[in-house]
């Protein structure tokens, strides 16, 4: 009698573990479902906040898609980030010939992606990075390559031991900011006492310069906030261009109106 009423007991919570693994199970199920759609819902809400600021700013298509050959195109190809892993491409794509602050630019907005497959013996790990970027080419003489970011642990361990970047005139500003150029008087005629103080307000976003264009590369995928932060940041940059500097690289014409902005 006793051995019976045990076997019902077990039996019993045998039904009663398996009941509440079944419940761990669904609501996990149910939570990672209701994960994945609000990942897609604020995916969704994130494209359609850079679309209507696209079009705010009057860029053309193509807009979202699969695109292989962008890193092959002529603004990216300059860029070895576009130039990492395997399986790249741009998933989104907006661009067009506009004015910032009276000078004629190119730009690109876009959503890039690639793969970096690792190996281990017999095991393979495949992860997938995305990032945003944002391609300006101003008609300017730009023939220099330039680099700006902030400094860090390494840099100040890199000039330790002799890799040294270009040193200004305001210590505050050669201490927080790395900048390179591989023409050191060209720097100091962009880099000029107004505009180091800016900078020093402003805080810019890391960039780099090669063959006239300028890449601004975000860690992960910008929200529209922060590709319009961006474009702002360039209007200001280029109002605080010293005058020599757009004289000599401007277009008369483009510097008429980079004249006039000022006045504004």
């Amino acid at each position: 009698m006793q051995s019976s009423i045990l076997l019902a007991i077990e039996d019993v919570a045998a039904c009663f573990a398996i009941a509440a693994v079944l419940v761990v199970a669904v609501a996990l199920g149910v939570g990672v479902i209701l994960l994945v759609a609000r990942a897609a819902r604020l995916r969704g809400e994130r494209m359609a906040a850079i679309e209507k600021l696209a079009n705010e700013i009057g860029l053309g298509g193509p807009g979202v898609g699969w695109f292989p050959s962008f890193d092959n195109t002529p603004q990216p190809q300059l860029f070895g980030d576009f130039q990492e892993g395997h399986s790249r491409g741009a998933t989104w794509v907006r661009a067009s010939s506009i004015d910032i602050h009276g000078i004629r630019a190119d730009l690109v907005l876009a959503d890039y992606l690639y793969k970096v497959t690792s190996r281990d013996g017999k095991r393979s790990v495949t992860v997938t990075h995305e990032f945003s970027c944002l391609l300006w080419t101003p008609t300017m003489e730009l023939p220099e390559q330039l680099s700006l970011r902030r400094e860090g642990a390494l840099d100040w361990l890199g000039e330790w031991v002799g890799i040294n970047d270009i040193d200004f005139e305001s210590s505050e500003f050669s201490n927080r900011f790395n900048i390179k150029c591989s023409d050191k008087r060209a720097a100091y005629d962009l880099f000029d006492p107004r505009m180091m103080e800016w900078m020093l307000q402003a805080e810019p976003p890391n960039l780099v310069l090669i063959s006239g264009t300028f890449l601004f590369r975000g860690a992960g995928l910008y929200s529209a906030e922060e590709f319009a932060g961006v474009i702002r940041w360039i209007g200001l940059f280029i109002h605080h261009f010293p005058r020599h500097f757009v004289d000599s690289r401007v277009p008369k014409e483009d510097v008429s109106a980079w004249e006039a902005r000022l006045q504004k």
